[in-house]
């Protein structure tokens, strides 16, 4: 009789890390034997579908309520909370996954899945709601309890909890104390390169022209604010030009904006908003180096792909980031606005340094491929399913 594994992600595709992850896994899945294996997949969104057709995978796409519907729905989760009831936000999601009686639900984003009596596998990518609630990207009152309950939640149901590192594993362990043999590390790899790099039409630069690259949205705890207070430090010695993506809507926009005008950086900084894939392998490829001064962890996607594209790295010395980097990146203190120019400056002026950065990227980025990945999951995946 065949297992019975059905797959849900309530998150469409292009949400970061998280997207390469569950297509990482989906991929794993594909290579499943059909004869002892019926793999299902649902969804919310329908640019899932294609992703499920390039690996063989039947899917079910669940609309969401119409409106009204939502608006109902919204008026019972308040009354039943008043009441002090549960209420689980995607039940018409659920209800038809559920009905499917899987042996093992596999969750390819972080979540927790209201089903009975079927093994439950998914990931646990950060806990910076713990020990970062200082952003209220994470530490404001409903993002943080909406968090803390669904970690809680899955670490205490789950089979299998995946993380991606050591840290991960210890971030888990001393929060929620789930059975240890229950945590397995699943690292990220990078997302793979678009096939070919396109400039920007949008970019501001002259030929040839130096720039340091930060790929991230405008949040508080992506710390915007310390690099460009490095930047000012150097200024006007070295001719320092930063090149910024991603949107601008986010908590360290008024912060953003006020630092530019206060530290009179508008000539040097160049924010290009939304830039597709074509457009960010281009960024990497012609960046002098890409620095990453993140407060948040354990690891990030950002750096990995930088080395995969032969971009010099510089990340936070925080968290896993040593673990996963190794000797591949540069390192400093998030918090110090001297040590992050320190390393600009270096990677700046050397090109040496920046040759061999670029060699030990290359080094990094191949020791942990998607074929690892795919074996290990299958690894935990068998695990489960005999234990």
């Amino acid at each position: 009789m065949k297992k019975l594994i059905a797959i849900y992600s309530l998150l469409p595709p292009g949400a970061g890390g998280s997207f390469q992850y569950g297509a990482s896994i989906l991929s794993a899945l594909s290579l499943l034997d059909k004869e002892k294996y019926s793999c299902h997949f649902w969804c919310i969104h329908k640019e899932w579908l294609p992703v499920a057709k390039k690996f063989n995978i039947d899917v079910t796409f669940v609309p969401q309520p119409h409106f009204l519907h939502r608006v109902g729905l919204y008026a019972v989760r308040k009354i039943m909370k008043l009441c002090g009831l549960s209420w689980q936000h995607y039940t018409y999601f659920f209800l038809p996954l559920s009905k499917w009686y899987p042996d093992i639900c596999i969750s390819l984003a972080q979540s927790c899945p209201p089903l009975q009596h079927c093994k439950i596998i998914g990931p646990v990518h950060d806990l910076m709601h713990r020990y970062e609630a200082r952003f209220p990207e994470v530490g404001e009152a409903s993002e943080y309890c909406s968090r803390e309950q669904m970690f809680s939640t899955f670490c205490r149901t789950a089979a299998a909890i995946l993380v991606d590192s050591n840290v991960g594993k210890q971030h888990v362990s001393e929060i929620y104390h789930p059975d240890p043999e229950k945590i397995f590390i699943l690292p990220f790899i990078p997302s793979p390169l678009a096939e070919k790099a396109e400039k920007p039409q949008n970019f501001p630069l002259a030929e040839g022209q130096k720039y340091l690259f930060y790929p991230a949205q405008l949040w508080l705890h992506k710390n915007h604010a310390n690099l460009l207070r490095a930047v000012k430090k150097l200024l006007p010695e070295l001719d320092i030009h930063c090149i910024f993506t991603g949107t601008t809507d986010k908590s360290g926009a008024f912060l953003y904006n006020q630092l530019l005008h206060e530290l009179d950086l508008e000539k040097n900084v160049h924010h290009l908003g939304y830039v597709s894939d074509n457009e960010t392998r281009w960024l990497y490829e012609h960046a002098r180096c890409m620095i990453m001064p993140s407060f948040f962890g354990p690891t990030n996607i950002p750096p990995l792909e930088a080395m995969l594209a032969g971009c010099p790295v510089a990340v936070s010395d925080i968290y896993a980031m040593r673990e996963r980097y190794g000797d591949a990146s540069l390192y400093f203190d998030p918090h110090n606005v001297t040590e992050i120019a320190a390393v600009i400056q270096r990677l700046w002026t050397d090109d040496n340094l920046c040759h061999e950065m670029i060699k030990h990227g290359y080094k990094q980025a191949s020791t942990w491929t998607q074929t690892d990945f795919e074996a290990r999951f299958l690894d935990i995946l068998h695990h489960v399913e005999n234990f």
